[in-house]
């Protein structure tokens, strides 16, 4: 029976000093409608900003230096595939307030 297929790209992140969650979904994409035994190949792309998350102390978008893993299929569920290697840490952008800062809330 011919059908279409959702595939996820999800990232796993190394430890490091940003608290990050086990696995992010950063991409998917459906492919056409395929008869069984053909496939397809998807192709999704990835950036620095795309690994980063949000250092409160430093107010800026940060991506940990370190080994990233990358899986793709139909679900979340883990696999082995090697990682890549981010070389260094990345600022992928500092932030910017319209709001001026305030005083902590009181307790």
């Amino acid at each position: 029976m011919a059908g279409k297929e959702v595939v996820q790209l999800y990232v796993h992140a190394p430890a490091g000093k940003l608290a990050k969650p086990e696995s992010e979904l950063k991409a998917f994409a459906k492919t056409a409608l395929l008869q069984p035994g053909q496939s397809q190949t998807l192709t999704f792309t990835l950036t620095a900003a795309d690994l980063a998350s949000y250092n409160t102390a430093a107010e800026a978008w940060l991506t940990d230096a370190g080994a990233y893993t990358v899986r793709a299929g139909a679900c979340s569920t883990p696999g082995n595939r090697p990682p890549f290697k981010c070389p260094k840490k990345w600022w992928c952008k500092k932030a910017t307030s319209c709001w001026p800062r305030r005083a902590p809330w009181p307790k």
